[in-house]
């Protein structure tokens, strides 16, 4: 399904057809092939509907699936189907630098120029910059 669906996705041998691109990613991820659930989970988020994109990260992300703990992050970061939380964004980013991602790796990258900011968040009782430093390593 999921060879079936990047065909259509690209036009290869097939007509261009993004909905029955997201049928067969669905189709796949419903049945707990991770990069189904990456892919729809992209798909999704492309198309602004970040509440279904949430779910499908998370499922890839809970198998362990780089991709989609990056893309989980990202969620995270933006608050994108799910409450904003630094802490958790650098959570999942951790995970998939932890496997390579070199995306994940670049967003962590990021993280480092902000931490004197973030320490002084903290001082001044922001919650989620206290709980960011006392249980993320930043430096």
């Amino acid at each position: 399904m999921m060879l079936l669906g990047g065909l259509y996705r690209d036009g290869a041998g097939v007509k261009l057809d993004r909905k029955k691109t997201m049928q067969l990613c669905r189709m796949a991820a419903d049945r707990g092939h991770p990069q189904a659930q990456a892919m729809a989970g992209l798909m999704l988020r492309d198309s602004g509907k970040f509440d279904e994109a949430f779910h499908y990260f998370k499922l890839s992300a809970e198998q362990g699936l780089s991709q989609g703990e990056r893309a989980l992050g990202g969620a995270y970061a933006k608050g994108q189907g799910v409450a904003t939380s630094l802490l958790e964004a650098v959570r999942w980013y951790e995970r998939a630098a932890a496997k390579g991602d070199q995306k994940a790796v670049d967003v962590l990258a990021k993280v480092k120029p902000h931490e004197d900011d973030l320490r002084v968040r903290a001082a001044n009782g922001d919650e989620d910059a206290i709980a960011f430093l006392g249980e993320v390593q930043v430096g």
